[in-house]
């Protein structure tokens, strides 16, 4: 596998001021450049070496994190019934780019879309969702306390020190009967 070429990923969380934003659950599977899907653990950075990450933020609105963040490009499969936990560890500003595919459904009756979500909805008896001003079953993301929708690609400076954490936007607490699970590969540069 060359240097540039996905890997896999499941690194402790590191330990940001504010762990209360932090999921606890750990990421369901990641997967390798050649699209197979491996179970979380055991998993190494680019071209072989150990993944890094881990750190400290300092208290306040302003996060700062000590140690190294990730650097490389990785894959992560995102689950449409809960938060999916990257194990991917940011700095406020550093450079992250997002691409997915994959179709994921949400409801007992599923309406079902690909990570840009569906237009037109939510509807308003579908409100509020997690994004507000997002598609109902857009790819979303959380760092620290902000919350962004991505969908299908996205390059964005991260707005604070913390974890990568996926979720479909759909209601809070309605994830349960949501079904199926995107592909994610995400950049993180200096």
């Amino acid at each position: 596998m060359s240097a540039r070429a996905l890997v896999v990923v499941a690194v402790a969380l590191a330990s940001c001021a504010d762990e209360s934003t932090l999921p606890s659950r750990a990421p369901r599977g990641f997967y390798t450049a050649d699209g197979g899907l491996l179970g979380p653990g055991g998993a190494t950075g680019s071209a072989g070496a150990p993944a890094k990450g881990g750190g400290t933020a300092s208290a306040g609105t302003s996060q700062a994190c000590a140690g190294d963040p990730d650097e490389g490009t990785f894959g992560v499969v995102v689950d449409a019934e809960e938060e999916t936990r990257s194990g991917l560890i940011v700095e406020k500003g550093q450079r992250v780019a997002i691409t997915a595919s994959g179709t994921w459904c949400w409801g007992s009756s599923p309406g079902c879309s690909g990570p840009d979500g569906t237009p037109g909805r939510p509807l308003p008896s579908e409100l509020p969702v997690m994004v507000e001003g997002a598609y109902l079953g857009q790819l979303s993301l959380r760092i620290g306390a902000s919350t962004l929708a991505v969908g299908s690609a996205r390059e964005l400076f991260a707005p604070a020190c913390g974890e990568l954490v996926f979720f479909m936007n759909d209601r809070p607490g309605y994830t349960a009967d949501n079904s199926g699970a995107l592909k994610v590969t995400v950049e993180l540069g200096d």
